[in-house]
């Protein structure tokens, strides 16, 4: 036997390492192929021989020893960890792993059916891939692997996660178990999973429950945790605590408040409640009330004068249409007097400004007043501000600030500045005008426009403000 292994090390350089291997095997040297394997670096040959051997920590002992492998770590994940869930993970942990694809480990740790020890196993070493894998926080296709490297272990993982349900099978095909959420999807189905066959563990339900909770609440920010799949998956759990958080997550508050209601978890609905931001009142009051009704059916004044109290949304007011007729309000007394000196202090508030609008009309009415008997004295020689004629000499404006100017020069003043619109217009008052002149002198039939009416038309597009200090010199200067 020495001298055969002394052969054996001078042939680690020859081509003929398959014959070496057929004759160790026919004549059962294994181990002594083993170790001619090792020596020529042949891993896969090494790793081999002891899994078919059912010697899976010899195996993992020299996955370690090798320094790795990356490859062989992924090829006989399923076998190597089915064995020795511990010493496999353990393996995977290793720093010179944290280079290995977790997508690639996946299908071969991923057992939710398999022993409390295994399911153990494999959440500590996706936790530590959620650590420590930058891709697994991006919303990005960084993690997405190969499809072909994927497919190569990916029936082992669909077969199981099919078995979950129908449904659930249908809805992972959909949806990124070949990106980084299949790692969130697998650890909401373990700890979903060990929430309800963990009896006679460790930890109770409620332990493996609030684990489930911490990690979702943790992952609430991650892009790619699908909270559709894992509220399925708790629903089929019976998981309610995790139902209202994931139904929280995805802003769809009403349904976490029913599923906590209806299995009389009312601390629960009440945290529902509050999760609605502030500018979400009208929300934040429709959630309360719907709590209210729930608890008015049990009678109890004690418990909707709590909620009153603990919303700061609702009010007595709000309440009343949900009692019974049977109830009596004895206990609403207190209540009922604050809201109403809420509402008298509101009245006396509206009383005031009403007030205050009163005299704010009066002043407004008196100013009028006086601007209606407001006049202009004009000196009798008051000459044009535009051409420097007399002013008395023809039809003429007088603004408030004493400016005077004839009526034809405000309009030769005033046509260019004007609108094609309005300059349509102007021309249209002006032929009424004249045609009301003319009907007067008996010259025409008498237009359908009242010439007053006429006139102040003309007047509010010619005199609307004065030329040289109103905003027609504004805009000259601006210009």
């Amino acid at each position: 036997r020495q001298q055969l292994s002394e052969l054996l090390r001078e042939c680690t350089e020859l081509d003929v390492h398959a014959t070496i291997y057929h004759l160790l095997q026919s004549h059962g040297w294994l181990d002594e192929l083993a170790m001619f394997a090792e020596m020529r670096k042949d891993f896969t040959t090494v790793i081999l021989h002891h899994v078919s051997r059912r010697d899976c920590g010899s195996a993992i002992r020299k996955l370690n020893g090798f320094g790795g492998g990356l490859e062989l770590v992924c090829r006989f994940a399923p076998v190597l960890f089915g064995a020795e869930p511990n010493a496999f993970a353990s393996l995977l942990l290793r720093p010179q792993l944290s280079t290995v694809d977790p997508l690639l480990v996946l299908p071969g740790v991923y057992s939710p059916h398999s022993s409390q020890t295994h399911r153990a196993e494999a959440m500590r070493y996706l936790e530590h891939a959620l650590r420590h894998t930058p891709e697994l926080h991006q919303s990005g296709g960084d993690l997405e692997i190969r499809a072909s490297s994927f497919r190569t272990g990916g029936s082992l993982l669909l077969d199981n996660l099919a078995s979950v349900g129908d449904e659930t099978g249908h809805a992972m095909q959909q949806s990124g178990w070949a990106s980084g959420t299949a790692i969130l999807n697998a650890m909401v189905v373990l700890l979903a999973t060990d929430c309800t066959q963990n009896a006679g563990g460790d930890t109770g339900p409620e332990d493996a429950e609030a684990a489930l909770l911490r990690f979702l609440e943790a992952q609430e920010a991650n892009p790619l945790l699908d909270p559709h799949f894992a509220l399925r998956i708790c629903r089929q759990k019976g998981l309610i605590k995790a139902m209202v958080l994931l139904y929280g997550l995805m802003q769809m508050h009403e349904e976490a408040v029913e599923v906590a209601l209806k299995h009389e978890d009312i601390a629960l609905a009440k945290r529902s409640a509050c999760k609605p931001p502030d500018t979400e009142k009208r929300l934040r009051q429709k959630l309360w009330l719907r709590i209210v009704e729930h608890q008015a059916a049990t009678s109890d004044v004690q418990k909707i004068i709590g909620l009153i109290r603990e919303s700061q949304e609702l009010t007595v007011r709000d309440v009343l249409p949900y009692l019974s007729d049977s109830m009596t309000i004895d206990a609403f007394k207190d209540e009922i007097c604050e809201c109403l000196d809420k509402y008298e202090g509101q009245i006396v508030t509206l009383r005031q400004e009403m007030d205050d609008h009163r005299r704010a009309l009066s002043a407004f009415k008196e100013d009028l007043k006086k601007a209606e008997e407001r006049c202009i004295v004009v000196a009798a020689d008051q000459c044009c501000e535009i051409c420097g004629a007399d002013a008395m000499t023809e039809r003429f404006y007088a603004f408030t600030c004493t400016h005077c100017c004839h009526e034809a020069c405000l309009r030769a003043l005033i046509l260019p500045t004007l609108s094609e619109k309005c300059r349509e217009h102007l021309f249209k008052l002006e032929e009424a005008r004249l045609q009301h002149q003319a009907a007067a002198a008996g010259a025409a039939a008498k237009p359908g426009s009242p010439l007053a009416e006429v006139e102040d038309e003309l007047d509010g597009i010619l005199a609307e403000d004065c030329p040289f200090c109103g905003q027609l010199m504004i805009d000259t200067i601006m210009k």
